[in-house]
Order: structure tokens, then C-alpha cells, then sequence
């Protein structure tokens, strides 16, 4: 299921002079995996352009958080 995306995230990875993919844990990137469950259980397209939802905000901010060492 996710292989689709792996071979596009290498092929594309090619345009640029350099590219690092790491590995990022649920809990440090707990927007992306909300975000997906949210997805997941909607049966609508749902696009935000400008105007990004407060819960998802306040999701990146946590995750922005975790990432920043002390």
C-alpha cells in the first residue's frame, strides 16, 4: 500500500543536489497521524488552503515541541 509512495518520494528525491529521509515516531509527529485518522474516517475531500483548523494548529505546535531540544 505505501510502496506507491516510496518509489515517488525516491524518484523525486533525484531533482534535488541533496535529500536526507529520516524516520519520525508517531509521537513525534502526531499532527500527520491525527490528521490521517481524520481522513480515514470522513467520507468527504476535505482541502485547506489558507484557512488551517485550530485542533491542527495546536496539534503542530505540540509536535514543534517535542522536536526542538531544550
Amino acid at each position: 500500500m505505501l510502496r506507491p509512495f516510496i518509489s515517488d518520494a525516491k524518484h523525486f528525491s533525484t531533482k534535488f543536489q541533496s535529500c536526507i529521509f529520516s524516520f519520525v515516531a508517531r509521537n513525534g509527529n502526531k499532527t500527520v497521524h491525527d490528521m490521517a485518522q481524520m481522513g480515514r474516517s470522513s467520507s468527504l475531500d476535505v482541502y485547506w488552503v489558507e484557512d488551517t483548523p485550530r485542533s491542527v494548529l495546536s496539534m503542530a505546535d505540540l509536535d514543534r515541541r517535542f522536536m526542538i531540544p531544550p
